[in-house]
């Protein structure tokens, strides 16, 4: 027969066990394109660094071995929950998240990061249809964060949009394609050369992209660099999680993510200026001449007709998904921007 200590030993070992087994982190695997690097994998791993922060120790995020080369594999396999979170940018997806793409067509925005944000936030939060769609791919964002401005970069000299003229620059969007043709540029949106070779060879004369592009490894023949600060990114990034996941998750460990993503809000105010800053200052070591746009250049970009027609095309596109209203959903967002860019100027 156990003698009572005998007994109270063996509770206490079965405490201490049931702790251990109760305090093993769990980690949740976040899928993505590359490699940490730059403004972008600096925002993410803010983020889950304040994860591990806020839940002490108790969820971990753990960056995928696989890179997928494709933005819709990341798509499909957060929404399958192969793995549990994933980058989403809206550009990538105008047909299945063809709501939250129109954010893309407003080529105006506000400069400072807090501005950027808030007006991201007023948008999802004023119009719950955005997060609706993205939640029908069973998917929840828990995470947003701004890009860095609008660049071009250029093989050849440039002052000015009007250097755009018969310029053969390769972008990704087919919405950046009709901006460009509407400045007289020859838009590309694929080469069928690797971009190093195409600018090498004069196959493209420059490229559209934001600034948090890592673009170090073209400096000998890429030497000019188009600055568009006011013609901002306008696409929100985003870090989801598969959605059944989040539901299985602890209330308490929901709350704290939520509140991690709240606390990195603070520290990318900061960290949006220390990489634009970097940015200026890494080209100009590198030599590129930098060009910034001029109250002329966003003039010229805004006023050009295709503007009105790539807002045409969107609410053709998404009428025929069966989304109406269209004309009060593009108002509404208008009305937000307009709210953000006033806030950029007191």
């Amino acid at each position: 027969m156990l003698k009572s200590s005998q007994i109270m030993f063996l509770v206490i070992m079965i405490v201490f066990i049931n702790g251990l087994a109760f305090s093993k982190p769990m980690t949740l695997t976040f899928a993505s394109i590359g490699p940490p690097k730059g403004y972008i994998g600096d925002a993410e791993q803010l983020f889950f660094d304040e994860i591990e922060k806020q839940t002490n120790g108790e969820v971990l995020i753990q960056r995928s071995s696989k890179y997928f080369h494709k933005t819709d594999e990341i798509f499909d396999e957060v929404s399958s929950g192969r793995v549990e979170l994933g980058a989403l940018n809206i550009a990538y997806y105008p047909k299945r998240l063809i709501l939250n793409s129109s954010i893309y067509l407003f080529q105006r925005g506000p400069t400072h990061y807090d501005n950027i944000m808030w007006i991201y936030d007023q948008i999802y939060k004023r119009l719950p249809e955005l997060n609706n769609e993205i939640k029908q791919f069973n998917l929840k964002t828990i995470y947003r964060f701004a890009n860095l401005p609008t660049v071009v970069f250029f093989n050849k000299p440039v002052t000015s949009i009007e250097d755009f003229k018969g310029k053969r620059i390769r972008c990704t969007s087919r919405w950046d394609s009709e901006i460009l043709q509407g400045l007289g540029a020859v838009p590309i949106t694929s080469s069928g050369q690797n971009l190093y070779t195409a600018l090498k060879t004069n196959a493209i004369e420059g490229f559209m992209t934001s600034m948090s592009a890592n673009v170090i490894q073209f400096n000998e023949i890429m030497k000019y660099v188009f600055i568009a600060r006011e013609i901002w990114t306008p696409r929100p990034l985003q870090i989801t999680i598969n959605l059944d996941t989040w539901n299985s998750l602890p209330e308490d460990i929901q709350n704290e993510i939520e509140i991690a993503a709240s606390n990195v809000r603070k520290k990318m105010t900061e960290n949006y200026s220390y990489w634009f800053r970097l940015n200026i200052a890494e080209h100009k070591k590198l030599g590129r001449t930098i060009v910034l746009t001029s109250e002329k250049d966003i003039d010229t970009w805004m006023q050009q007709p295709e503007i009105k027609r790539i807002f045409n095309q969107w609410k053709v596109e998404a009428e025929s998904a069966g989304f109406k209203d269209s004309d009060i959903f593009l108002q509404r967002i208008q009305s937000i921007i307009e709210e953000g860019i006033e806030r950029d100027m007191m």
